[in-house]
């Protein structure tokens, strides 16, 4: 019995962290998990993209390109 509340506790923390990273990236609530969660991905590399861009003397002016997913000087802005 000890278990299955474990087991229960468990997705409810999952199900509880879901609907957070749901409600933080773009159109996350309405899509499956598993779209989501792709979507997830592609939402935080693009994030890392806007800081390298935006901390990089030469780089930041290209920051709204890496928006619509433009390459620049071999980047892949996507």
């Amino acid at each position: 019995m000890n278990e299955l509340l474990l087991v229960q506790k468990r997705r409810e923390r999952i199900n509880k962290r879901l609907k957070i990273l749901q409600n933080l990236v773009p159109n996350g609530t309405k899509v499956d998990i598993s779209t989501m969660l792709e979507e997830a991905v592609q939402y935080v590399k693009f994030l890392q993209l806007q800081i390298k861009l935006l901390s990089s003397d030469e780089l930041w002016m290209y920051s709204p390109l890496a928006f619509n997913g433009m390459n620049v000087w071999g980047l892949d802005l996507i």
